[in-house]
């Protein structure tokens, strides 16, 4: 069934129909239930609209006599109650949606997730700050200083261990060129150092760009521009 939204003017409408002696038992029934209601159902306003038009025409039609004795009803035009005229300013009524109420041990379960969540994404920001418990407990150093620690002893031992393999290799392969055992070592210690001198260079120059500040390069060109 449709229903539309009641305005001031068919508020009127349904007050002047109630005082209408033709209104049916039915019709009455149904609009002394909306004078205070939102909506109204279109099938009620019509039947409204046709006897509020029949019986200011009836009026209109009386003679003076007639009139003095329905004093009752006001001498109107009829054409102020015809329905496009009542419906103006109104509109299709929509019901207002009513949301369920939510399951409390769904609520519950919807906040637990929502603040493990949150403690997720809190532990992910301060990762990086606070490190972990034992690095905490046993260094006393922030997080990042002891990633920086633990690359550079990566790096050493790598240094090491390229040291070491290149003596073994050397000590292997010299075996093709002599026999004797101290030449042999002698030769191997030589490429060792050698492998080792270009580790150590290579991990400077890594240190250097990596303790290099960006004021560095700034200032080395002011001063060649000084030194012109």
């Amino acid at each position: 069934m449709t229903e539309i939204t009641v305005t001031p003017i068919i508020r009127d409408a349904i007050n002047h129909a109630i005082e209408v002696p033709a209104c049916h038992e039915t019709l009455l029934q149904s609009i002394q239930n909306l004078s205070e209601a939102e909506s109204i159902p279109l099938d009620v306003l019509v039947d409204v609209s046709k006897l509020l038009v029949a019986e200011h025409s009836n009026v209109l039609a009386m003679d003076e006599d007639q009139k003095e004795t329905t004093s009752h009803i006001s001498s109107v035009d009829p054409t102020q109650y015809y329905l496009h005229e009542l419906m103006k300013g109104s509109s299709i009524y929509r019901t207002p949606l009513k949301r369920p109420s939510r399951n409390p041990e769904l609520q519950a379960r919807l906040d637990k997730i929502a603040a493990d969540n949150q403690n997720k994404e809190y532990a992910q920001m301060v990762k990086s700050v606070v490190g972990s418990e034992k690095d905490k407990l046993a260094f006393k150093i922030p997080h990042d200083e002891m990633q920086e620690i633990r690359g550079h002893v990566t790096a050493i031992i790598n240094v090491l261990f390229s040291i070491v393999a290149c003596f073994g290799a050397f000590y292997k392969m010299s075996s093709v060129l002599t026999s004797d055992m101290g030449i042999r070592v002698l030769l191997s210690l030589f490429g060792a150092i050698i492998v080792g001198i270009a580790e150590v260079t290579l991990y400077m120059s890594y240190l250097r760009v990596a303790f290099s500040t960006p004021d560095d390069k700034p200032k080395k060109k002011k001063m060649k521009a000084k030194t012109r």
